[in-house]
């Protein structure tokens, strides 16, 4: 069977000699495994639609059982050139990708994450300036709305505690789902408020120590809260990137 759909190119790696193998998240196959026989040799017709992060029209044939979809013709639709371009978004951009690559199994569709995913591509390649701090940030936002897509989004206008209206957020308890005021926390967290804003879509004045908090406690999050212990590769290299720029 032959399937046809715009797919997100997660991650690849050889196979063989001049084959790849290659994960891909659509908007109806969900994350789908697939082999790309001679795509790595120097006159592919397919080599430039399959990097990493790229989105493509991919065409592939599938046999009911096997691991291994095989792929039949790809077109390169967007390959983000200033992402390309600059390390630093290039690292972020391979940190969203693998988000979908550790939650999602494959062959189940979700429209939603290729949607954020998708948007979240765009974003970074339109942006004009991109910064180690707007790289923390939509890193945390990214989390955030997965997490609202998967059910445990955050609740952000009252204390998860008392219930009364929350003007700002003194500590964040992800247990709890949400944040407490001040009259309720045992301590004081400004990354609580940062993480608060960011959910909201929100552009906080913080520095990169703080993101980086609000950051960790939105994949951290995410990840209890589908009951999947999650460490991202590529989070940690960007990290370091960040660091030292």
């Amino acid at each position: 069977m032959k399937r046809r759909e715009e797919l997100i190119l997660l991650h690849r790696w050889p196979y063989g000699e001049t084959s790849w193998v290659l994960r891909a998240l659509g908007r109806e196959s969900g994350v789908v495994s697939l082999v790309a026989k001679g795509a790595r040799r120097p006159k592919s017709r397919v080599s430039g639609a399959l990097e990493p992060c790229s989105l493509s029209e991919v065409v592939w044939s599938a046999r009911e059982g096997a691991e291994l979809g095989t792929l039949v013709g790809a077109t390169l639709l967007q390959g983000w050139p200033s992402v390309r371009a600059d390390l630093l978004r290039s690292a972020t951009a391979m940190a969203l990708c693998e988000f979908p690559l550790r939650f999602r199994p494959e062959g189940e569709g979700n429209a939603p994450w290729f949607d954020h995913l998708l948007a979240g591509l765009r974003w970074l390649d339109g942006r004009t300036e991109f910064t180690p701090a707007a790289s923390a940030a939509v890193l945390a936002r990214f989390a955030l709305r997965l997490a609202e897509e998967c059910g445990v989004g955050l609740s952000l206008s009252r204390c998860a505690k008392c219930g009364a209206e929350l003007e700002r957020a003194a500590l964040f308890v992800g247990s709890a789902g949400g944040f407490y005021c001040g009259e309720c926390a045992w301590e004081s967290d400004p990354s609580a408020e940062t993480l608060r804003l960011l959910a909201m879509g929100k552009t906080p004045e913080a520095g990169l120590d703080e993101l980086e908090r609000a950051e960790a406690r939105a994949v951290d999050h995410l990840s209890a809260g589908l009951d999947i212990p999650l460490k991202l590769g590529a989070l940690e290299f960007l990290k370091g990137l960040r660091r030292g720029r």
